[in-house]
């Protein structure tokens, strides 16, 4: 892992385009992918809690094998984007093997995980690249870029080097740490826009996507705590049936009825301001936000912002023009909530992390957009 924990990192999003953040990926690492097969079938039944912890346990399982979450990861909704060096990847494989398993025998939802080695993907003429966004106060996330994401991810969809699903690893190892027992948390300034934005091409459009970036962050001021979703005095606890069943058949850690128990006593640490990890329950729910993955590239823009109406308007309106001036694909999806699913080693600062995506669909139903925006594009190309 010393390559990772020695690149240095940045905080400031709209320079997600600066080469000098950016550093090869070795030879001897690994690149793994993950989706949830047909997530569209579970967006269309309103599975959209489902989504978004299944497609975490990637990361989950990866964080939990290699014992800390300085790794490279990025979260996409219904999957995640990981890399992991070669003297772990033995160990990370059984990890997600689990999940796999879990996953299809609990929900009936299949994980495609492909997995490739960097130095496959250089002999393949294919980069990747990657740079370390630093969250405020807590751990990192990565972003990523190069042409070797697309190839790889195409090559998983098609049913290309994906991983055996055998593991004798224990499920409550894997996902120990995986809980969500949020509710959805209301907006603060009207809604919920999650935004996905891709280049035409990298080559000769990429400067485009980095200046509507930046009049996004214009409009809405990216770097500021108003456009961060997750508002720790709107969250408040879910379903008690619900929540407690899905995380007892992700996790295995508790029964439903322990976890019932424990979302009551979250309650009674929440009010008293109790302390865990020298840190208290106030004060760690403060730090979610800044602990929280709600803006990330990995080759796409990725942004998951609480903005009011006329905001998105003027957003969506320049979204729009680049894509009719052939610069850019988009997709987009309004909701009035963010959902938001927590890995968790401990209370204290670094030590956690939650992955955010828009209710009712977010990049589920944005991804789609987008995708019909590049097909029919195509056609348009090979019809002219």
């Amino acid at each position: 892992m010393d390559f990772y924990q020695a690149i240095k990192g940045f905080n400031d999003f709209t320079q997600f385009s600066d080469e000098s953040h950016y550093s090869d990926v070795p030879n001897d690492w690994f690149l793994i992918i993950s989706d949830i097969e047909s997530s569209t079938d579970l967006f269309d039944r309103g599975s959209y809690k489902l989504i978004n912890m299944i497609g975490a346990s990637t990361i989950v399982a990866v964080a939990n094998a290699l014992k800390t979450l300085d790794f490279p990861m990025v979260f996409g909704g219904d999957g995640a984007t990981v890399l992991v060096p070669n003297d772990k990847i033995e160990i990370v494989k059984s990890y997600l093997a689990t999940t796999v398993k879990n996953s299809y025998e609990e929900f009936n939802v299949k994980i495609r995980i492909g997995c490739i080695s960097m130095a496959e993907i250089y002999q393949n003429g294919l980069s990747v690249q990657i740079a370390k966004f630093c969250l405020a106060g807590g751990p990192s996330i990565s972003f990523l870029k190069g042409n070797g994401l697309d190839w790889f991810e195409k090559k998983v969809k098609s049913g290309f080097y994906h991983l055996s699903t055998k593991s004798n690893v224990d499920l409550v190892e894997v996902m120990a740490g995986l809980s969500c027992r949020w509710a959805p948390i209301k907006n603060s300034q009207g809604l919920i826009l999650t935004l996905i934005v891709k280049a035409v091409d990298d080559s000769h459009c990429f400067s485009e996507l980095v200046e509507i970036i930046k009049k996004i962050d214009g409009i809405v001021s990216l770097n500021e705590e108003k456009a961060n979703p997750i508002h720790s005095s709107k969250m408040s606890l879910g379903n008690f049936d619900v929540e407690a069943n899905l995380e007892n058949k992700l996790t295995r850690s508790s029964s439903v009825v322990k976890i019932k128990i424990k979302m009551l006593i979250t309650l009674f640490m929440r009010f008293f301001n109790i302390k865990i990890d020298g840190i208290g329950l106030q004060n760690y729910l403060a730090d979610n936000a800044s602990h929280s993955d709600f803006k990330k590239y990995d080759g796409t823009v990725k942004l998951v912002i609480d903005c009011n109406i006329n905001q998105k308007n003027l957003i969506l309106e320049l979204l729009k023009r680049s894509f009719e001036s052939g610069k850019i694909y988009y997709g987009f999806a309004e909701s009035e909530s963010a959902l938001i699913t927590c890995f968790v080693k401990k209370y204290s600062q670094g030590q956690h992390i939650h992955f955010v995506d828009g209710n009712n669909g977010g990049y589920t139903l944005a991804s789609k957009t987008l995708k019909q925006q590049m097909q029919s594009r195509h056609e348009k190309e090979i019809n002219s």
